[in-house]
C-alpha cells in the first residue's frame, strides 16, 4: 500500500518517470503473490500505471497495462479486484474510442 500510495504523491509532484517505476517495482515484487490485499495493490498499481501513461500519450504502453490488469484478475471473484478490472476495462473502452 505504501508503494501505490508513493506512485499517487509523485504523480502529484509531475514526477511521472519515477511514478511509472514504482509502479513497476510493485508489481515485480509482489505480482504473483496469492494474498487478496497484495493482488488488490498490484491491480491499483497497473491502473494507476495506465492512467499515467496515458497522460504521457503513450498509448501502446497504456492499452497493454490495462490488458495485463484483465489478463490477471478478470475472473477475479473478490468485488475489490472486480473494481479494479472495471476501471481497467473503462480506460481501454476510452483510449480505443480517443481520435
Amino acid at each position: 500500500m505504501a508503494l501505490v500510495a508513493s506512485g499517487v504523491a509523485l504523480q502529484l509532484l509531475g514526477r511521472s518517470e519515477e511514478e511509472l517505476a514504482v509502479y513497476e517495482d510493485v508489481v515485480a515484487r509482489f505480482g504473483n503473490a496469492p494474498e487478496l490485499g497484495l493482488r488488490v495493490h498490484v491491480a491499483e498499481a497497473l491502473v494507476c500505471k495506465g492512467l499515467t501513461l496515458g497522460e504521457l500519450r503513450r498509448t501502446e504502453e497504456e492499452l497493454a497495462v490495462y490488458g495485463d490488469v484483465v489478463a490477471r484478475f478478470g475472473d477475479a471473484p473478490e468485488p475489490e479486484l472486480r473494481k479494479q478490472v472495471a476501471s481497467a476495462r473503462s480506460e481501454l473502452a476510452l483510449t480505443l474510442e480517443a481520435p
